[in-house]
C-alpha cells in the first residue's frame, strides 16, 4: 500500500521546556521508523538481493581468465632421450588464457534472475508490513498514554474538589457546627485518591517506557504531546462499508502481497531446479604456451625463451555438451523439495488472508463500538454532571451525607474519564482503518 505520513515531510522540530523533549505522535513515528532494527535488517536484506539480481544478469556474460607461472626445479630429472636421469636445474614458465560462455543450461540463469526480482519485491512489501505494524503499535501505545493522562487529570480534579470540601468542613468544624467525623471521612477519601494517583502515574510511566522501546530510544527525559481531538472529529462521522475496507485490504495490504510474491519465488525456484534435468551447452576457448630450460644429454643448447613460447603456442576453440545421466537422484529430490515449498507458500497466503480478515473486521467493529460508546457516554456525562450539582448543593446545605456526595462525584468523574478516552479511542481506531484503506496516516 502507499505509505506516506504527511507529518514526516516537514523539518523535524522539537520543543524544549525545562530540558524535557516534547514529541508529537508524528515525530515519534519518524524516530521509530529511523531507529527500528527490524526495518534496518530488512533494508540490508534488500541490498543483498539487489546484488544477487546484478549477479544473475552478469551470469549471461562470458568468463575470462588468464594465468602465468614461473618456477625452478632442482635435482634429477628424467631425460626421455637416452632414458636416463640427469642432475640439473630446470627453469620452466608458461601462460594460459581461457574463456567460456554458457550457451544453454535449461534456462536456469533466467529462472534465477526472475526469482531474485520476485524476492526483492517480496522484501519491499515486507518492509511496508514492518512499517504498518510499527505505526499500529505506536498508535495503540499512544492511546494507552491518553487514557493514563485522562485518569491522572480526573484524579487530580477529584482531589482538588475534595480539598475544597475539606476546607469548607474544617471551617464548620472549627465553628462547632459539625463534629469531626465528616473530616475523617473526607481525609480518608483524599488519601485513597492520592494512592490511586500514584498507581496511575506508575502505569503511565510503564506505558511511556514501552513507547520509548518501540522508538528504540533510551533517553527517558521525553514527554509527549497528545493530539487535540474535538467532538467535531468524532460526532457525525460516517464509517465506510466493511466490505469495501476488507476488499481493499485483502488486495493491497503488504502482508498479502508479500506472501503472494513468496509464492512466485517458490515457483521460480521449482523451475530452476527442473533446469538441472536438461543438458548444458558451453562455448570454450583457450590459448597457451610454455618454456623449459631442460636440456637432454644430447642437446648442446636450450632454445631461447621467446622462441620456445612461439614454437609452443597453442589455440583451442570448441563447444562442450554436458548431458546429465545419473546424479544420485539429487535433481529429483531438489524438485520435490521445491514443490513442497510451493505448497507451504500457498498455505502461508491463506493464513495471511485469514489473519488480515480477522484484523480488519475486529478493527471495524471496534471503531463502530467506540463511536456508539462515545454517544452513550456523552449523555451519561450530561446526566451525571446535573446530578452531581444537585447533590453538591444539598451536601453544602447539610441535607445529603458525605457518602451520597462521594457517590455522585465518582459517577461524574468516571463518566468524564470514559468520555475523554472514548473520544480518543474512536479517533485512533479510525486511523487504524485508514491503514487498512491505504490512506495517509497524519496527525
Amino acid at each position: 500500500m502507499k505509505w506516506t505520513i504527511a507529518a514526516f515531510c516537514g523539518i523535524f522540530s522539537v520543543v524544549f521546556a525545562q530540558n524535557t523533549q516534547k514529541l508529537t505522535i508524528s515525530q515519534c513515528l519518524e524516530i521509530a521508523l529511523e531507529n527500528n532494527l527490524e526495518l534496518k535488517m530488512q533494508k540490508l536484506n534488500m541490498g543483498v538481493t539487489s546484488a544477487q539480481i546484478f549477479q544473475s544478469k552478469a551470469n549471461y556474460l562470458p568468463i575470462f581468465n588468464a594465468n602465468f607461472n614461473f618456477g625452478r626445479q632442482f635435482g634429477t630429472v628424467f631425460a626421455a632421450a637416452g632414458a636416463i636421469r640427469v642432475d640439473q636445474t630446470v627453469d620452466f614458465s608458461g601462460f594460459n588464457v581461457n574463456s567460456s560462455l554458457n550457451l544453454f543450461n535449461g534456462f536456469a540463469n533466467y529462472y534465477n534472475y526472475k526469482r531474485n526480482l520476485a524476492q526483492l519485491s517480496a522484501q519491499n512489501e515486507g518492509a511496508k508490513r514492518i512499517v504498518n505494524t510499527l505505526v499500529t503499535n505506536i498508535m495503540f501505545q499512544f492511546l494507552l498514554l491518553v487514557g493514563d493522562e485522562a485518569n491522572i487529570d480526573v484524579t487530580n480534579k477529584r482531589i482538588e474538589t475534595l480539598n475544597i470540601q475539606k476546607e469548607r468542613l474544617q471551617k464548620l468544624a472549627d465553628a462547632g457546627v459539625i463534629d469531626g467525623s465528616e473530616l475523617f471521612n473526607i481525609n480518608a477519601q483524599i488519601a485513597e485518591e492520592q494512592s490511586n494517583l500514584i498507581l496511575q502515574q506508575n502505569r503511565f510511566a510503564q506505558n511511556k517506557l514501552v513507547l520509548l522501546q518501540l522508538m528504540n530510544v533510551e533517553d527517558e527525559n521525553i514527554d509527549f504531546i497528545i493530539p487535540e481531538v474535538n467532538e467535531a472529529m468524532v460526532e457525525g462521522y460516517l464509517l465506510p462499508e466493511l466490505s469495501s475496507v476488507e476488499a481493499y485490504a485483502l488486495e493491497n495490504m503488504p502482508e498479502i502481497k508479500e506472501q503472494r510474491l513468496n509464492m512466485t519465488v517458490s515457483r521460480w525456484n521449482t523451475k530452476a531446479a527442473r533446469a538441472a534435468y536438461y543438458p548444458s551447452l558451453a562455448f570454450n576457448a583457450n590459448i597457451s604456451s610454455n618454456y623449459s630450460s631442460f636440456r637432454s644429454p644430447f642437446q648442446t643448447e636450450v632454445l631461447p625463451y621467446f622462441t620456445q613460447m612461439k614454437n609452443n603456442f597453442q589455440q583451442f576453440v570448441g563447444i562442450g555438451l554436458n548431458v546429465p545421466i545419473f546424479n544420485g537422484l539429487q535433481v529429483r529430490t531438489n524438485v520435490q523439495i521445491q514443490k513442497l515449498r510451493e505448497q507451504m507458500a500457498e498455505i502461508a497466503i491463506n493464513n495471511a488472508v485469514n489473519t488480515l480478515r480477522r484484523s480488519v473486521r475486529s478493527a471495524y467493529l471496534d471503531a463502530k463500538q467506540a463511536q456508539v460508546s462515545y454517544g452513550a457516554v456523552k449523555k451519561q456525562v450530561e446526566a451525571a454532571t446535573q446530578a452531581f450539582k444537585l447533590v453538591e448543593t444539598r451536601y453544602a446545605a447539610g441535607t445529603q451525607n458525605f457518602y451520597n456526595y462521594l457517590d455522585a462525584l465518582n459517577t461524574k468523574t468516571n463518566a468524564e474519564t470514559r468520555l475523554n478516552f472514548s473520544r480518543y479511542d474512536f479517533f485512533f481506531k479510525l486511523k487504524l482503518l485508514d491503514v487498512y484503506q491505504g490512506k495517509e496516516v497524519a496527525f
